[in-house]
């Protein structure tokens, strides 16, 4: 195993260095700020719109309205985090394209629980939550579900992927 995580690290290193002569041959040096050193000035915008999409919520759970999160955002957050605070949405339904993540959240939001907007709103959502669990490891976040859709309860994938369809199309 640690030869294998050497390895790794050396494949990393060596896949940096490249890029970094790469852009420096070409003339792209700028390029290497953003490839090779954005991880370390970036994590915490990964920290800051990641987190919430999992954090508090049930993790052994079939219904994805009760083990993820969806929130909105303004514009940047979402187009660096390609639309993944749409996250139930996301999980329900893998193959629809990112960019189609917001026309889906419309077509299908009656059945989801509701969306804080903002990082913000939904930061000030988690933060009481993750001092609960702090203080009752077992204690889970069950978000409020629309009416007459009891937890576990899905409308079948058809009807779903029909409503989906027509709002996009």
């Amino acid at each position: 195993l640690r030869r294998e995580h050497r390895r790794w690290a050396q494949t990393v290193v060596l896949g940096h260095l490249a890029l970094a002569i790469l852009f420096i041959a070409t003339g792209h040096w700028f390029l290497i700020l953003v490839f090779n050193i954005g991880t370390m000035y970036a994590a915490w915008l990964k920290v800051l719109v990641g987190t919430p999409q999992h954090i508090g919520l049930s993790p052994d759970v079939p219904d994805f309205r009760l083990c993820c999160r969806t929130y909105t955002c303004s514009w940047l957050p979402a187009f660096l985090y390609w639309n993944m605070q749409y996250h139930v949405e996301h999980h329900m339904f893998p193959a629809v394209p990112f960019f189609n993540l917001p026309k889906l959240r419309q077509a299908i939001e009656h059945d989801l629980p509701p969306a804080p907007h903002g990082l913000w709103a939904t930061w000030k959502e988690i933060l009481p939550i993750v001092k609960r669990q702090r203080e009752d490891p077992a204690y889970v976040y069950v978000p409020p579900l629309p009416a007459g859709q009891p937890a576990g309860e899905r409308a079948t994938d058809e009807i779903l992927e029909r409503e989906a369809a027509a709002q996009i199309a």
